[in-house]
């Protein structure tokens, strides 16, 4: 396994661009020519980005998320997993009533980045080598850990895609993508028949993303992430990193993030 821990990333990607990839139905729009940069250079996608394009990096917030990037993405750098332990005892990551292997992770190259979770009253860019003891920002919007995670690297531009927060779609749905989506899912339940935790997982999944039941948090009050935002743009750009959006009708745009067209850059 090339990484085991964030002190292993630090600063490996020193003034170089960073794009995250994220879910929303916007990077549906980026032209073709806009794409190849991106597979050229630096990226890590979140959650279900894998059927969009392979990444350099992968961050997820559950395991349903997380099987589905190991065995259907492409990821050429590592993966970090950022949610829950899976199994009915403390153990950590793999309880007792899993049949998840507790070497998973290194077979995946995985970095387990959960104990890093947290929510500070103030919203930071985590540039300086991290401890084991390190807070990362990002368990309520996965973006935040991503946005870290670029910081942590080095990045001397972050460039947001599809973290619009608009509505409640997904560039997945699409119907092409989605019986892709589907059927990968439905391949990883009948993988998982007999682990009633990673079931779970998936069928929590299927009715937050697929069937729509659940309206997301950030939702529910337009641009509720605009503060936090503010606050993280202000620190990173303490360090002279300048965040990037393509898309003025964003809580990242209104958030302070500098946009450009496509084609500027």
């Amino acid at each position: 396994m090339k990484y085991k821990s964030l002190s292993d990333i630090h600063r490996i990607h020193a003034g170089e661009t960073i794009y995250l990839i994220g879910n929303g139905p916007a990077i549906l729009d980026i032209p073709d020519d806009y794409k190849s940069k991106i597979k050229n250079g630096i990226s890590i996608g979140v959650n279900s980005s894998h059927l969009f394009m392979p990444t350099t990096y992968q961050v997820c917030s559950t395991w349903s998320c997380y099987l589905l990037s190991c065995y259907y993405g492409e990821v050429s750098g590592c993966r970090f997993y950022q949610g829950q332990g899976i199994g009915n005892d403390s153990s950590w990551p793999f309880g007792g009533a899993t049949i998840v292997s507790p070497d998973f992770f290194s077979e995946y190259n995985t970095i387990d980045i959960h104990s890093h979770m947290s929510d500070p009253i103030f919203a930071t860019a985590l540039v300086n080598r991290p401890t084991s003891n390190s807070a990362m920002w990002g368990r309520d919007n996965i973006m935040f850990s991503a946005t870290n995670l670029a910081t942590i690297m080095g990045a001397k531009e972050v460039v947001y895609l599809g973290f619009d927060q608009r509505n409640n779609g997904h560039y997945y749905d699409v119907e092409s993508l989605m019986e892709v989506y589907k059927q990968q899912t439905n391949e990883m339940k009948k993988m998982y028949s007999l682990d009633p935790h990673i079931l779970k997982d998936l069928e929590d999944m299927e009715y937050k993303n697929i069937s729509k039941e659940e309206t997301p948090q950030y939702l529910k009050v337009k641009n509720s992430n605009k503060g936090k935002l503010e606050s993280l743009f202000s620190h990173m750009g303490s360090f002279g990193i300048t965040p990037v959006v393509h898309v003025k009708d964003s809580v990242v745009y209104d958030a302070g993030a500098e946009w450009r067209d496509y084609e500027d850059e």
